[in-house]
């Protein structure tokens, strides 16, 4: 014994998985880049409210407590709830469809998935092995005894009462069964001395057994590797590759079996697999998983490209390619060794395309994923052994197997397919996709909702007017009616054709200036239609232009109360217009999202606490605004909404009927 613990290898691959750092995921770098605009933007409104409210005369107090109001309305107190929310359904919504996400940020960042590095075995197929070819050396039955007995000894499974190992030697012990009875007879009967291990860089495992006095070694694995070891003539090596490539072309997993004697139990390490005799080769079948083909497609719609990355031959890894529809006759095969020899510029040129890697180990597949990400793609990647770790913990989306999976690969992984199927990985793409479009979605009604809020004071001053809207009142629409539609647009259900478009760029930002450019426009309409009612309110009340107000006289309650109700209903049109940028609500459905029609009734239900409760108009220094106010009120909502939809009718109608929409 040399180590133990943390100190042996797969010890020292646990704790590199541990110690890793985690780059910040899309979606924290997008809220921190919001934040830092919206604390500059806050300051910004802050110093100008105060030098503007002392520039009009108002006194100090009341600059400095409308600055914070200001302040505060600018900061979207909601966000964080909004999107802990719309991230924790979504890991609800994936677990239900088998992806388990460990941490909640992952769920988001999924959706930027530009390129899948897939395992072969228990992904694309299923992983339930069988049996159905064997080729023999010859028929002797020295030759058949020697190679079922290796099926059996040289393999490390059990199937006594529920199968346990390896899937493809549960496959061979099974064979063993059906042809020769239960495997554990001969074992008993037989004594182990030694093993040498089955490794990914040598392609096979050996061991030797003493029976009956014969001590025999038995080795099995590719079948290349099992023919540089035997004493073959170089016809017979190309008949044996024949029948080999002919197999892994039907899409068959083949093993070589050999066999020699050892004259006694004194053991040779340096040359105890050199001249082994040839016993045979194993046709295993592991047929693709169902659904697998149609989650392809639906890749390829979405622009995600797939790698395959596998252990496995060549030939049966092109093979199952072309059953899933990944692959076809011009689909570059790369092997272990041709990668190898090659430089990272011309894996880079390789990997611009959808490819086939066969026969990689593990530092070769974190060397793709790294590569990949020098090309700026976001990589997903599965794995299920501990020497996958590295690469699970490099890649942007690490996933792990839930059912083969070791311990190590899980607690590296960032998500876990409970049922190992690659489908599973494209659903939770798609559901990360839908997680980030709901984030555009309640991040703009947020922000403009808050430019409504902030603009109509801030003109309402410029043009003279008392005070639009006091601080009190930003703070009821801040923390109180704004909050619920904003969570429900974070469950909002998938636009047609989000899995249709390319991956967002890693530098697509949410707060583009495309974006602060409608928020602008939203927040001029919502502070225009206010500005109107409350002019109308003074209006009809007996106010002239130069009257000054105080927060107790009831005509200004009733008017800043009129602006306060309108920038409520022109939020609840915006909450509406906000579920579908191109989309009219009339074409998705006014109720096909009843949490937002909950949301909006909580909001009406605040709204009128708020104006019609005598406590809270004490709190809010408001009044019930007058009848002939409310038609305008109701008015509002509808030239809100009928702006909104005209925009997007002549933005998009052109390609909304291309599309077919």
């Amino acid at each position: 014994m040399v180590n133990t613990g943390m100190s042996t290898e797969f010890g020292k691959i646990a704790t590199t998985s541990q110690e890793a750092k985690e780059a910040p995921t899309p979606l924290q770098k997008e809220l921190s880049h919001a934040g830092k605009i919206t604390l500059i933007i806050a300051i910004s409104v802050a110093i100008f409210c105060v030098i503007l409210f002392r520039l009009l005369g108002r006194e100090l107090h009341e600059s400095l407590l409308f600055a914070i109001a200001a302040a505060v309305a600018i900061v979207p107190e909601g966000l964080p709830a909004a999107v802990s929310i719309a991230l924790s359904l979504g890991a609800q919504r994936m677990l239900k469809k088998k992806a388990l996400v460990k941490k909640l940020l992952h769920v988001e960042s999924l959706g930027s998935v530009s390129t899948i590095c897939t395992d072969k075995t228990g992904t694309i197929t299923t992983g339930e092995m069988s049996v159905t070819e064997i080729k023999m050396a010859n028929n002797q039955k020295s030759t058949s005894d020697l190679f079922f007995n290796n099926l059996a000894l040289c393999n490390n499974a059990e199937i006594s009462e529920k199968p346990v190992g390896d899937p493809l030697e549960v496959a061979l012990l099974k064979y063993y069964q059906k042809e020769k009875g239960n495997p554990l007879a001969l074992r008993q009967k037989s004594n182990f001395i030694y093993e040498i291990p089955f490794s990914s860089k040598r392609k096979m495992m050996t061991v030797v057994y003493e029976k009956n006095g014969e001590v025999i070694v038995y080795s099995k694995g590719a079948t290349l590797e099992i023919l540089e070891r035997c004493q073959l003539t170089i016809e017979n090596k190309k008949t044996i590759i024949t029948n080999n490539d002919q197999m892994a072309k039907r899409g068959l997993r083949v093993i070589a079996l050999a066999a020699k004697k050892l004259p006694d139990k004194n053991i040779n390490k340096e040359n105890l697999e050199e001249n082994l005799n040839f016993l045979g080769l194993v046709g295993i079948e592991d047929p693709p998983r169902a659904g697998v083909k149609e989650a392809i497609k639906k890749c390829r719609r979405a622009q995600i490209k797939i790698i395959m990355i596998t252990g496995d031959y060549s030939l049966t890894a092109l093979a199952i390619g072309k059953q899933i529809g990944l692959a076809n006759e011009n689909t570059p095969v790369i092997s272990g060794e041709n990668l190898h020899n090659m430089d990272d510029e011309k894996l880079k040129k390789i990997c611009e395309k959808e490819v086939i890697f066969a026969r990689i180990d593990p530092a070769q597949k974190l060397r793709i994923v790294k590569v990949l990400q020098e090309m700026g793609e976001v990589v997903a990647v599965t794995g299920d052994g501990v020497n996958d770790a590295p690469a699970l913990v490099k890649a942007d989306i690490g996933i792990s197997m839930g059912q083969i999976g070791t311990d190590v690969a899980k607690e590296a992984a960032d998500m876990i397919l409970l049922d190992d199927h690659f489908a599973t990985i494209v659903n939770a793409i798609q559901e990360g996709r839908r997680i980030f479009d709901n984030a555009k979605k309640f991040v703009y009604y947020i922000f403009s909702s808050n430019a409504g809020e902030l603009f109509a004071p801030l003109f309402g001053l410029i043009l003279g007017l008392p005070l639009p809207l006091i601080a009190t009142q930003i703070l009821a629409i801040d923390l109180g009616t704004d909050v619920f539609p904003s969570l429900a647009l974070g469950v909002e259900k998938e636009e047609p054709g989000l899995m249709e478009g390319t991956p967002r760029a890693k530098n697509e930002r949410i707060m583009s200036f495309k974006m602060l450019s409608k928020l602008f426009r939203v927040g001029l309409v919502m502070a225009g239609l206010s500005l109107i009612v409350y002019l109308i309110t003074l209006y009809k009340g007996g106010w002239k232009w130069g009257d000054s107000l105080t927060e107790t006289n009831q005509l200004y309650r009733a008017a800043t109360a009129s602006v306060y109700t309108t920038l409520v209903f022109c939020q609840i049109a915006n909450a509406f217009s906000c579920r579908n940028e191109k989309l009219s609500i009339f074409k998705i459905g006014l109720f096909s999202n009843l949490w937002l029609i909950w949301a909006e009734i909580i909001s009406l239900f605040m709204l009128w606490a708020v104006i019609g409760l005598k406590p809270l108009q004490n709190i809010f220094k408001t009044a019930w605004p007058p009848a002939f106010s409310w038609i305008f009120i109701i008015a509002s909502f509808f030239i809100f909404l009928l702006i909104e939809e005209l925009i997007k009718k002549s933005k998009y109608s052109k390609q909304l009927i291309a599309n077919g929409r």
